[in-house]
């Protein structure tokens, strides 16, 4: 007998695909005239959000990726440079890309290490570049893995005599994908502390 939950491990395929689908903007792709704050969050979520099968809809302006809140306490650590003339360009647009996605895995103070200093050698579009190219390159990784457990599991012979065991493998194996990246996150949050740490030692 089928679990209450089944109708959910049957969309699970569809919102893997889905993930797959997201493709972060190449620096020559973002918008190169200034936008004002609510042009800026729009686009944000444009970029970011992704269209899951099945999900309820969301009211636009509380559900929003960023918000003015947000960008406003990014500018004042010092993450990302202040707007010019309360607009801001491609460059805004690549630092708050970039924090969107690093924040979901690093505290805000090793996210800021890592882009400034990796913009400090690079310039941000070099450093931006490499960036959406190395994470698409290994998230997409990541995703296809996935997809392949969860065909392995739900599509192979007699899968539908073991759906009960098959939904809990595939629930086990998401948790376990999920501990492994907060345990890399973790340890590369250590580390670029204390890469920055050393930096400043050295300038000393």
């Amino acid at each position: 007998m089928a679990s209450d939950f089944s109708y959910i491990f049957e969309d699970v395929g569809g919102v893997l695909e889905a993930f797959e689908s997201m493709k972060l903007p190449a620096w020559d792709a973002l918008p190169d005239l200034p936008l004002y704050m609510d042009q800026v969050m729009v686009l944000m979520d444009r970029f970011l959000r992704v269209d899951v099968p099945g999900a309820p809809e969301q009211d636009d302006k509380d559900s929003r990726i960023l918000t003015s809140s947000m960008v406003n306490n990014y500018v004042k650590m010092g993450i990302m440079p202040a707007p010019e003339k309360k607009k801001y360009g491609r460059t805004h647009l690549a630092y708050l890309l970039m924090i969107c996605i690093l924040k979901q895995s690093f505290s805000i103070p090793v996210l800021g290490m890592f882009i400034n200093t990796n913009v400090e050698e690079m310039g941000i579009e070099a450093f931006y570049n490499l960036f959406v190219e190395s994470y698409e390159e290994y998230y997409g990784m990541y995703i296809r893995s996935l997809i392949n457990v969860y065909d392995d599991i739900f599509h192979k012979k007699g899968a539908e005599a073991d759906r009960v065991r098959n939904e809990a493998v595939m629930s086990i194996a998401a948790v376990a994908c999920a501990n492994a990246g907060k345990l890399t996150c973790d340890t590369a949050d250590i580390v670029i502390s204390q890469a920055e740490e050393a930096r400043k030692k050295e300038k000393k």
